[in-house]
């Protein structure tokens, strides 16, 4: 909860802060439940973050699902995992979605909305509200398909920039020196950050450019044209 607080004064004093509450106000409204059932048996929305494993995730969310009321919206975080596969077996999966924010969110609005073949429309404008009222900019897919449809646009960038280091047009740093470039054309980092996170992840997150980047995550930009859709 100390972290949250500090997340909170900090966004908010970088300009960063979403919505019309102060932090403090924010922070009051911020509870933690030691049983799953006393979390989410009387949500309005229930969102899961763990980490980017099906069987972990699907676990996770029978779990909830037992403890969840019949109007509960249900929303994954996943970055790729369709919707489908992890709701398949639910017993209110008429009600789950994927809320796939883009990194990061506080320059970011983005949030893809993603539905299973069985959500219902009532669980999709529901959400879609909730996000806009937080905030966010919703976008709704028409059809569930792996990576959605950012990340497919933001690995075309950085398959670019494998094919630029291969060919010897540049070296393996300046990829991300020509998008600090263009970053500093424009004063609206959300014009920037949608286009190019990938690379900028690759310098933020690892600290050793796209080279490092090659060799923690290389089978990325290989593995994601490969899977079906």
């Amino acid at each position: 909860m100390e972290d949250i607080n500090h997340q909170l004064q900090h966004l908010s004093e970088n300009g960063l802060g979403k919505g019309s509450l102060t932090p403090d106000q924010q922070y009051s409204r911020i509870s933690t439940a030691e049983r799953l059932d006393v979390c989410v048996s009387e949500a309005i929305l229930v969102m899961e973050c763990v980490p980017e494993v099906l069987d972990l995730k699907r676990e996770v969310w029978l779990d909830i699902d037992r403890h969840v009321q019949g109007e509960t919206s249900l929303a994954s975080s996943s970055s790729a995992i369709q919707p489908s596969l992890l709701s398949s077996d639910m017993e209110h999966r008429e009600n789950f979605v994927v809320t796939h924010p883009i990194n990061p969110p506080f320059y970011i609005p983005l949030v893809e909305i993603v539905r299973a073949p069985w959500t219902s429309d009532k669980t999709v404008d529901m959400v879609y509200k909730l996000m806009e009222d937080i905030g966010q900019a919703p976008v709704v897919l028409q059809k569930e398909i792996f990576n959605f449809v950012a990340a497919r646009i933001q690995n075309a960038c950085l398959q670019e920039a494998w094919w630029l280091i291969k060919d010897s047009s540049v070296t393996c740093h300046r990829p991300l020196s020509c998008t600090a470039a263009h970053r500093n054309l424009s004063e609206n980092r959300n014009e920037w950050a949608a286009t190019q996170p990938k690379l900028w992840n690759a310098n933020w997150s690892l600290s050793h450019g796209l080279a490092r980047f090659q060799t923690d995550a290389g089978g990325e930009t290989k593995d994601w044209q490969n899977c079906p859709n």
